[in-house]
């Protein structure tokens, strides 16, 4: 039987070859498998931070609508909740009972963003009514601010006719309809409803079909579409 003696240098590569396989099965078994877990763990700790972050953000907006609302109830305001799109119907028939103690108005609705990416559609809308007093003017804006609906107003514009009218003998007659006679006070106002959003809204329905009233009854419109 044949034998074969290594030599010392074959030996040598033997034994570097050896150590060659020993740490590259280390590399792809330990070193890349812990590298693999590593880099898990960092993601799982960039989406912890990420939620953190998150529910930071909310518990300090959460905190504020809290405080706000805390306000409101001391200044005697309650809350109100946002309706449903399309709300014109109702919010028709709420404007003309708040109007109807003035002496002439007319309320257009022109303007419809959908394009809120909370959720949110503003509906707006240009009001105009004749009162006979300032404070009767404040009561209906404040009734118009403070309404069943969440309603802002963006502008608004007072004129006192008294002046006016003193020096030329008119004066006011009627309530709650038209009149062809100047009123003591004349009131513009643009409006902004806010109404939660629907798969059903489109912004092309804004512009060209625009509901328009001059001191009727708006809740009669049942067909009008904003």
């Amino acid at each position: 039987m044949l034998t074969y003696t290594f030599s010392k240098r074959e030996k040598a590569l033997i034994a570097v070859f050896a150590v060659f396989l020993l740490v590259l099965a280390w590399y792809q078994f330990v070193f890349v498998n812990v590298q693999d877990q590593v880099s898990a763990l960092n993601a799982e700790i960039a989406t912890a931070q990420d939620t953190v972050t998150t529910d930071t953000a909310k518990v300090s907006e959460l905190k504020t609508m809290r405080a706000a609302i805390e306000q409101y109830k001391a200044e005697g305001l309650s809350p109100r909740t946002m309706p449903s799109y399309d709300n014109t119907q109702n919010l028709m028939n709420l404007l003309n009972a708040q109007l109807s103690g003035t002496t002439e108005y007319s309320i257009k609705f022109g303007d419809l963003d959908t394009t809120s990416e909370s959720g949110v559609v503003l509906r707006g809308a240009d009001l105009s009514f004749g009162c006979n007093s300032y404070a009767d003017a404040k009561t209906v804006l404040a009734s118009l601010a403070q309404g069943a609906y969440p309603c802002s107003i963006d502008s608004l514009a007072i004129t006192d006719n008294t002046a006016s009218k003193s020096s030329s003998g008119t004066s006011v007659v009627g309530s709650g309809t038209s009149s062809s006679t100047t009123p003591n006070f004349s009131v513009t106002a643009h409006l902004t409803f806010y109404e939660k959003a629907s798969g059903s809204t489109t912004s092309s329905t804004a512009g060209s079909n625009a509901t328009t009233s001059t001191g009727v009854d708006l809740s009669a419109l049942s067909g009008a579409t904003s």
